[in-house]
């Protein structure tokens, strides 16, 4: 298990908007799991990652697969966008993931 925080004020930080983390998610499918070896059984799948985002500066990469925001489990992207639009600027939140046969918990500021 690997944490690792990140600041609001680190470079690269972008203001408050509906795509605060700078990543393009979507379902776990068995496609998917093919395409980038993924071995997590829920969550879901970070297809992109935008460049200087907050995603990108804390080393989040395409084939990751976000299984909880806090101690909140994320299984669709419903439930991902429902969690993310919860939080405010300036909270922290564990984000835990999966990459490979992995987990990777990362400690953001929003």
């Amino acid at each position: 298990v690997v944490i690792q925080e990140f600041p609001a004020n680190s470079p690269g930080k972008k203001g408050w908007d509906t795509r605060i983390l700078g990543v393009e998610i979507a379902p776990l499918s068995s496609a998917l799991a093919r395409k980038f070896g993924i071995y997590a059984r829920f969550g879901v799948v970070v297809t992109k990652v935008a460049k200087n985002s907050l995603a990108e500066e804390a080393g989040m990469e395409p084939g990751d697969v976000i299984q909880g925001i806090n101690d909140f489990p994320i299984r669709t992207p419903e439930e991902f966008f429902q969690k993310m639009q919860s939080l405010r600027p300036g909270m922290k939140i564990l984000l835990r993931m999966a990459r490979g046969n992995t987990t990777i918990q990362l400690l953001l500021v929003l």
